[in-house]
């Protein structure tokens, strides 16, 4: 394994929703096996009142859907070198 990054274990960005004024699917795709959870909360309420409901782990090739509205983070690695993720908003009709 590389060299410990410094970031602490269990952090994650700020959380986020990729919205647009219509109802949008959000598709995460992982192009390489990495540490860096993607955290994704309980609702699309306020974030001081958010809930972890899930971590999804990098791994090659594995992709996640999940509806717009709702918060997610992304974390940085700690013991790879990158995290590198595809991110697709699809519009529903």
């Amino acid at each position: 394994l590389p060299i410990y990054s410094g970031y602490l274990p269990n952090c994650y960005h700020i959380p986020h929703r990729d919205l647009s004024s219509e109802p949008s699917e959000t598709l995460l795709y992982y192009v390489n096996e990495s540490d860096g959870d993607t955290v994704i909360f309980d609702d699309i309420v306020p974030v001081k009142t958010m809930k972890i409901v899930d971590r999804v782990s990098p791994k090659k090739g594995k992709a996640i859907l999940l509806d717009s509205s709702y918060f997610h983070a992304s974390s940085s690695p700690r013991f790879n070198d990158f995290r590198i993720i595809l991110n697709f908003v699809f519009y529903k009709e």
